[in-house]
């Protein structure tokens, strides 16, 4: 028997808070900057993880203090938030975070209005918002492209063939990241599709980033999706062909093979009975709900693109495609697929792309450009041609050992992100002097909390660099300059390729700002006080 009691803490909950606050941003900002650390993350099974992710170091931190948990709870969720529209940015969320929460709690010690306050921080985020657009620089040639992803992967070779590649699949391209058989790190086109959505039941492999990655998977794909009081006449005969079993005495049943051992099944609504029985075989079968985006008002189209890529035969029910008399033979097939909150990326043998299925298709998709009745439609069916001729461009890693590989994945990953937002909204000087330079203090306190707080970041880099007296070497600087923490010298930081994504810039800011908001109004917090025996006893022993 557990019974849960509720402790209430006052205002002095707020130095274990800031505690925990100080912790985190401690561990989370030494990974910044091309002088930042690792972080060695022990785990219950298998060797210690080494890296420098910001993202995957924060969601680890964890204190076993509730009031200490709760306060970074909060910081977690507004990294994360910045991490899912940016791609990057988590530590600049949490250190931007926790210099606001420092002032503006002083503030509030000394007297500040906590609502007020509150609302001076949200006008002035607005404004540095604006400041930060007005000065930031479109991507326009490749070589600005390759000079954002080489600061994010902190690699000049490895760089370049992310920043080369982006610019040519562009902004909206597909990217996958493979392993590889041979070390290092290797630029491919495969023949495949990006399809835009979510992943919306089945196996979640990485809760962080809500993503699957499935290997030879079988595809069905639903144009045409029985409900739950068709389950028995037409999801049950499909079914049965995705295990074999026999009856034991005891009236279970003992699976003699699976048939399909990985599936991704693309439709826009399932039978919940259907999803029940997927989800109590996961053990056998590991399979994924894809739901693909409703805007596309021609997404049977769509499907069809996918079909002459994956093979396989759609459920169709006006074209006599039954999933009541469906066979698995019929069922799709990749090489490989992600599936994560935004969207699909599926990939395919170089084989299917000679398939007569698919050239036929090519030629359809060509003729619809040709016979579209407007420039709208006509730019759409363009955009489904490009994606079904230009493949998915794929980077193959692998480094000396496991963990160099994984941590080396993760910094690919966050380039690719890095400069695809980049390639939307364009960069500006990079290493937190942009926002340091973005930020005025006009007299309001939230003005001047925010002020202070936008220079965390550039001085958190120089201590992460090993300097000395870094607010003599901040305040010496001139608009736009930085220094160069692996030359030692005081450069114009966008000359000098060293540059941030707006949006990364900007998500970190706005993110920050709100979290700090929700901690700086807050005067009481409830946290579980867990005494199970104690409770047990004075339940028992009660009188009356």
């Amino acid at each position: 028997m557990k019974i849960t009691k509720k402790k209430i803490h006052g205002v002095e909950a707020r130095k274990v808070m800031m505690e925990g606050i100080n912790s985190a941003a401690d561990v989370i900002g030494s990974t910044m900057s091309g002088k930042g650390r690792n972080v060695i993350i022990d785990r219950e099974y298998g060797s210690p993880m080494v890296i420098n992710d910001g993202v995957t170091v924060l969601n680890e931190v964890f204190f076993g203090d509730n009031l200490k948990d709760s306060a970074v709870a909060l910081l977690k969720d507004a990294a994360n938030r910045t991490n899912q529209v940016a791609g990057d940015g988590t530590s600049g969320t949490v250190v931007l975070a926790r210099e606001i929460i420092k002032h503006g709690w002083k503030m509030i010690e000394e007297g500040a209005n906590p609502v007020l306050l509150r609302k001076q921080l949200e006008r002035a985020c607005a404004r540095i918002e604006e400041n930060l657009i007005a000065i930031a620089s479109k991507v326009e040639k490749e070589e600005q492209a390759i000079q954002i992803a080489s600061v994010s992967v902190q690699d000049e070779e490895v760089g370049g063939q992310i920043g080369k590649l982006m610019f040519e699949v562009g902004e909206g391209g597909a990217v996958a990241i493979k392993n590889s058989i041979k070390r290092g790190v290797f630029v491919e086109k495969d023949a495949g599709m990006r399809i835009q959505g979510q992943l919306t039941g089945g196996a979640v492999e990485r809760e962080d980033k809500w993503e699957t990655k499935l290997t030879d998977a079988k595809v069905l794909i639903l144009k045409d999706s029985p409900e739950d009081n068709e389950f028995e006449s037409k999801w049950m005969p499909f079914l049965r062909q995705l295990i074999d079993g026999q009856p034991m005495p005891d009236g279970k049943m003992k699976i003699t093979a699976v048939n399909v051992p990985v599936l991704l099944v693309i439709a826009e609504k399932l039978s919940k009975r259907f999803i029940m029985m997927m989800n109590q075989n996961l053990a056998h079968i590991k399979w994924v709900w894809f739901r693909p985006s409703t805007a596309d008002k021609n997404m049977k189209e769509v499907y069809k693109d996918l079909q002459s890529i994956i093979g396989g035969k759609m459920i169709d029910e006006e074209e006599g495609v039954h999933l009541s008399t469906y066979k698995i033979d019929s069922l799709g097939s990749s090489e490989s697929a992600i599936i994560n909150r935004h969207e699909l990326i599926v990939t395919v043998g170089e084989e299917r792309t000679g398939s007569d299925d698919y050239l036929d298709r090519m030629n359809v998709v060509k003729e619809q450009v040709e016979n579209a009745e407007d420039e709208v439609e006509q730019l759409q069916i363009k955009e489904r041609l490009a994606n079904l001729t230009g493949g998915v461009a794929a980077i193959k890693v692998s480094a000396a050992t496991e963990q160099d590989t994984i941590e080396l994945k993760l910094r690919i990953e966050d380039a690719i992100n890095a400069t695809r937002v980049s390639m939307e909204e364009g960069y500006v000087a990079g290493g937190g002097v942009a926002l340091y330079n973005a930020a005025k203090a006009d007299g309001t306190d939230g003005e001047k909390v925010l002020k202070k707080a936008c220079g965390a970041v550039i001085k958190q880099i120089f201590y992460n660099a090993g300097y000395e007296e870094i607010n003599r070497l901040v305040e010496g600087l001139e608009e736009g300059q930085g220094i160069n923490v692996l030359t030692d010298a005081i450069v114009d930081m966008k000359v000098a390729g060293i540059i941030d994504p707006l949006k990364v810039v900007r998500s970190a800011l706005i993110n920050a700002v709100s979290v700090a908001g929700l901690l700086l109004t807050s005067e009481y917090v409830i946290t579980n006080e867990e005494d199970d025996m104690a409770a047990v006893k004075n339940f028992f022993t009660k009188k009356d």
